[in-house]
């Protein structure tokens, strides 16, 4: 949905200029907003000197890597401590309301490493790198494939694992294209999968594991970004599970191929301060009308500002709206 608004305002950033650090409407037709954030940035913006030149180089340069920049540095030590955090789960969304139109397209591919393996992950401290090496070869072989690679993935911690042995057992949840179309089979047969991921141990110095059971792959027959929702909603701090034992924790808890994380740029659509403050106002009789829906998002620590969120079914809706607020 988001696509089509692109191209209907001229505010709407090119995909070079990186993520907005305001509120965006993406591909899956929602806006979050929190009418004290866009006060204060108000009330900052009216003080402050104009922008730097220079101040968006950051957000571009870690767009081109192919992953999103990295929120997870709450902790100067360790990344990943606190786990998934709200902009992960918000990209990982983004994603899968992206592939929902492939669906047919799709596998849902699972990574639970055995015992063994899990041993020496803890010994190395190496879940990052193992992780990292995966992403890599499965990119590459479905470039080899003919396929554009189309993947998203999140790492979980398994409670039940993990407080039964005590350390923390991170497994992986990854979504990606693995068909031209739906008529066809897989471009990537299983057993080819399994040896990514003996490719990724070794990549770590881990050889010799027995990982013929450590994968499943399935077709995906519903929503993929419910699916992989029910993972992100189970939380995954280790400090939850595990206390502060971290080796072996992801140190990124989600990821997104490079294809893919462009789509999402170009999709996400910084929306006007002054435009959400006329929907929130007039947000009682739009709602009545049908043409949004509105909330609050709900789960967030109490002492923080309230969050809003408006969603739109169809672009023509939210484009109307626009041309009655500038109206």
């Amino acid at each position: 949905m988001a696509l089509a608004v692109a191209g209907a305002f001229s505010w709407a950033p090119g995909p070079s200029q990186g993520f907005s650090a305001g509120p965006c409407v993406d591909a899956r037709g929602v806006v979050t907003y929190s009418p004290w954030a866009m006060a204060r940035a108000a009330a900052g913006a009216a003080a402050a000197p104009a922008e730097s030149p220079a101040a968006g180089a950051q957000s571009e340069d870690c767009a081109d890597l192919g992953l999103a920049p990295d929120r997870n540095s709450e902790n100067p030590v360790r990344n990943g401590v606190h786990g998934l955090t709200g902009y992960g789960r918000k990209q990982v969304r983004r994603g899968c309301a992206l592939l929902e139109g492939d669906r047919a397209l799709l596998a849902f591919w699972t990574i639970t490493l055995p015992p063994a393996a899990m041993d020496e992950i803890h010994r190395l401290d190496c879940w990052d790198k193992f992780q990292d090496a995966l992403r890599h070869r499965l990119v590459e072989v479905l470039r080899l494939a003919g396929l554009v690679p189309q993947v998203v993935g999140v790492a979980e911690l398994h409670p039940q694992r993990s407080l039964r042995e005590g350390r923390a057992c991170p497994h992986l949840h990854i979504a990606f294209v693995a068909k031209r179309s739906r008529w066809h089979c897989w471009l990537i047969d299983r057993w080819r999968l399994d040896s990514l991921i003996v490719q990724a141990l070794g990549r770590c110095g881990i050889k010799g594991v027995d990982c013929s059971s450590a994968g499943k792959a399935v077709g995906v027959k519903k929503s993929v970004g419910r699916y992989l929702s029910k993972y992100m909603s189970k939380g995954s701090s280790p400090s939850a599970v595990c206390g502060r034992q971290f080796d072996g924790c992801p140190r990124q808890w989600w990821f997104m191929s490079r294809p893919l994380l462009r789509r999402v740029v170009e999709t996400t659509v910084p929306m006007p301060p002054g435009f959400l403050t006329f929907l929130h106002e007039s947000r009682d009789v739009l709602v009545a009308s049908g043409a949004l829906r509105w909330g609050q998002v709900e789960g967030l620590d109490p002492r923080a500002p309230a969050v809003f969120w408006f969603a739109w079914r169809e672009a023509e809706s939210l484009l109307d709206l626009w041309a009655a607020w500038q109206e």
